[in-house]
């Protein structure tokens, strides 16, 4: 009987050792994970605001060029090229709008799977 008790303690100390192990290396690897997830999503944070400061620039660059043109009717600022201008103005909205709806689909996606990766670590350190 002493035996048997001698060798079920040891294949569950054993057990415990490779659980810790598996721990270790899951915690580990969500350390990494988690880091990694932060500098991109970090960066990811940093183009955006770049973007949205560029356009800014460009609209305030717009209504610069219009009430120049309002106030001054110079006529070298021809309808055609405001139009153009209005388009390229209106087509990098919508591209922002879009990075933006990318971007915070990104952000989704990676909180859920920090939470995933969260829950599962907890899990396991039970």
């Amino acid at each position: 009987m002493n035996l048997k008790q001698n060798t079920a303690d040891m294949l569950f100390l054993f057990f415990i050792q490779v659980t810790q192990s598996d721990v270790t290396v899951e915690r580990d690897t969500y350390k990494q994970s988690r880091q990694g997830l932060d500098e991109m999503y970090n960066e990811a944070r940093r183009q955006l605001k770049e973007e949205c400061q560029l356009r800014q620039v460009k609209m305030q660059l717009l209504v610069f060029v219009y009430m120049l043109y309002v106030v001054t009717r110079i006529h070298c600022i021809s309808y055609s090229f405001m139009w153009l201008y209005f388009q390229d103005v209106e087509n990098e909205l919508v591209v922002q709008v879009s990075m933006k709806q990318e971007m915070e689909l990104a952000m989704k996606l990676l909180e859920k799977d920090i939470h995933e990766k969260q829950v599962s670590t907890h899990f396991h350190l039970r």
